[in-house]
């Protein structure tokens, strides 16, 4: 007995490769949309160093600026701007310069960290995404596999299981010849 395979049989299985193909195709956009959404985020945080860096040139030409301004005020005044008081004004606005410093570090790297922790999310939601397209493509060809089943288990079963086994004394020279040829 020969199993039979008509044209719902095929356009069941020609479904189903759609529907593999859909759901791999999807996995795969998936995860090149989030890879490129994940790019640009991290873009910004070449962005956060480059805005690190003017803002700790800015306090650093303020910080000139201030000092040029105390000596020349010190100088007006007739006092000597290199010892005593004066440089005490020097030093302390040197200081206060580098606090700020340290605090526009210390802000752009929780914003950079901020922005990489938004990469690697959009990067594992992408993975997640896919993850689910696959499964919806085992899905799909399982599911046609279980209908197939359903549809022409007997026959199937029939076509792979043996007329005898080596326990019943074998095969015979005809099933040899079947399985051959």
């Amino acid at each position: 007995m020969a199993a039979s395979f008509g044209y719902a049989d095929g356009i069941m299985a020609l479904g189903s490769i759609i529907g593999l193909g859909y759901q791999l195709s999807a996995a795969r956009s998936a995860e090149r949309t989030a890879g490129y959404q994940a790019d640009i985020i991290s873009y910004n945080a070449r962005y956060v160093d480059a805005k690190v860096k003017l803002e700790q040139a800015r306090i650093d030409r303020e910080t000139r600026q201030i000092i040029g301004a105390q000596k020349a005020q010190t100088a007006a005044r007739g006092i000597r701007g290199d010892v005593g008081t004066p440089v005490e004004f020097q030093i302390e606005s040197r200081v206060m310069a580098d606090i700020d410093k340290a605090l526009v570090r210390i802000s752009g790297g929780m914003e950079r960290l901020n922005i990489s922790t938004q990469a690697l999310l959009t990067r594992a939601g992408g993975a997640s995404e896919a993850s689910r397209y696959y499964g919806g493509a085992t899905a799909t060809s399982l599911d046609y596999l279980g209908n197939l089943l359903n549809r022409h288990g007997s026959s199937l079963s029939s076509l792979l299981k043996p007329k005898s086994t080596p326990s019943q004394g074998g095969y015979t020279r005809s099933d040899l010849n079947a399985i051959k040829g």
